[in-house]
């Protein structure tokens, strides 16, 4: 019985007092009533973050997250990042506006170009036209007859040529204009095509264009002119992926061959007078041969 409820020895009785007391207590105050009691200082060592500069806030962090822009013309918030697509977006946008603002306007002067053109040709055409009455007149027998008339029409047949002539010029000068234009269009064409050309093709040089048109004449019977000639740049690429494709081709079939020769061959064998199978001479294997030549040997 002692044994069993008195493990501790003469220690035991008090732990046991004290156990008791432990209780009393803590029924006592379980049946107390609930108060309130203000806290009236934090524990020590007990952070409430208001002091600490050095904690990071999730509205600052929130902040970083996003970039304002203006938007029709309200300050909005877009996830960062989006301010420099936008900005690139923008630029691409500006960049083909202005670049069809500017063939419009080329357009428009070319048009504006080819129709005065047009005009005076027309103008020209009808003074030749004008010209042509005058061919079948005989001036001698009309003078003879109506001095005064036939004066007069020489004096016209005179201001008509003058129109001719000057009106040649002018078709001249819009000639030369529309051409100018064309010239100009094809020149902006050409540097735009090279800039593609320059971009999409990393070896891209002089070489490189006599190499395309080496293989356009040679393969697809171009002439060097008609290649010259193309100004879509689509084109020369196209082209040029037909020839990077055929001299891989090549490369292909040139170590398919060099591979072929190359392979390893099985070492040559002889069958000697006793039917054994051994090495040639011209083997490596020397210790097979040296046995071989050892047999050869006792043979004899």
């Amino acid at each position: 019985m002692d044994e069993t409820t008195n493990l501790g020895g003469e220690a035991a009785p008090e732990v046991a007092a004290a156990e008791t007391e432990d209780f009393a207590a803590f029924e006592a105050k379980a049946n107390a009533p609930e108060t309130v009691t203000e806290v009236e200082a934090e524990p020590e060592g007990f952070d409430t973050g208001e002091d600490n500069q050095d904690s990071p806030d999730p509205a600052a962090d929130d902040e970083a997250d996003w970039d304002t822009i203006e938007y029709k013309g309200k300050q909005v918030k877009v996830p960062k990042g989006s301010a420099l697509m936008q900005a690139d977006y923008t630029r691409k946008t500006q960049e083909l506006a202005e670049q069809r603002k500017a063939f419009e306007a080329t357009l428009t002067q070319f048009q504006q170009a080819s129709t005065a053109e047009k005009q005076i040709e027309a103008e020209y055409i009808g003074i030749q036209q004008a010209l042509s009455a005058y061919d079948d007149i005989d001036w001698r027998t009309w003078i003879a007859q109506d001095p005064v008339a036939a004066q007069q029409a020489r004096i016209d047949l005179d201001d008509l040529r003058a129109q001719a002539q000057t009106t040649a010029n002018k078709y001249q000068q819009a000639q030369g204009q529309r051409l100018a234009l064309t010239q100009q269009e094809i020149a902006k064409r050409n540097a735009e095509g090279l800039r593609v050309l320059a971009e999409k093709i990393p070896d891209w040089s002089g070489d490189k264009a006599k190499a395309l048109v080496d293989y356009g004449s040679q393969t697809y019977g171009f002439s060097p002119q008609e290649i010259q000639a193309i100004d879509d740049p689509r084109v020369i690429l196209a082209l040029n992926d037909a020839y990077q494709f055929r001299q891989l081709q090549a490369k292909q079939q040139q170590r398919a061959k060099v591979d072929a020769v190359t392979a390893v061959k099985p070492v040559p064998v002889l069958r000697g007078n006793s039917g054994r199978v051994g090495p040639k001479p011209d083997t490596n294997d020397f210790k097979a041969f040296e046995k071989m030549a050892a047999k050869v040997m006792n043979a004899r």
